[in-house]
């Protein structure tokens, strides 16, 4: 294939150098490219300069880019036809997961609650619930509470466990 670029055609070589180092988006090198491209590294060295070759490289790279690309639309279709294959295969939970992520990718059908609780009494060591609740006696004594208020000593209580 070869293709007509800005002053020179490429050659078929060339194009399958441009084609490896494009299509592997920078995780191979361009000797590894090459190598591919069967090249020797004597050409390897002139075409790495070729301003018609590096052309070539950026415009493949910007087509890869473009075809691999996601957008919202392509996301929400490609789940969808991952839901109606499931389906069509008899595989219900994926199909099931497959559109229960199309609706979380639209966040108006499901929500995704987490609920982080701090300062919970459990994590309160003894003397931090007497002040707490010495600070609340307080609080509720200077405004809402008419009536004295009797002090319930921890000895007064009884605790009975209970084993299930």
């Amino acid at each position: 294939m070869v293709e007509e670029k800005r002053g020179r055609a490429l050659s078929p070589r060339e194009w399958e150098f441009v084609h490896e180092w494009a299509a592997t988006d920078g995780e191979i090198t361009l000797t590894e490219a090459a190598r591919r491209a069967n090249m020797k590294p004597s050409h390897l060295r002139r075409i790495s300069k070729d301003p018609d070759v590096l052309a070539a490289m950026e415009e493949t790279r910007e087509k890869f880019r473009k075809k691999y690309a996601t957008s919202y639309d392509k996301h929400m279709r490609a789940l969808m036809d991952i839901r109606d294959r499931a389906l069509a295969a008899g595989a219900y939970s994926a199909a099931v997961q497959a559109e229960y992520r199309r609706g979380m990718e639209l966040v108006t059908i499901y929500v995704d609650r987490k609920e982080i609780r701090v300062g919970s009494i459990d994590s309160m060591s003894r003397e931090e619930v007497e002040r707490r609740l010495n600070e609340l006696k307080r609080t509720l004594e200077g405004d809402f509470v008419r009536e004295k208020v009797h002090e319930i000593k921890a000895s007064d209580l009884e605790y009975t466990k209970s084993i299930a």
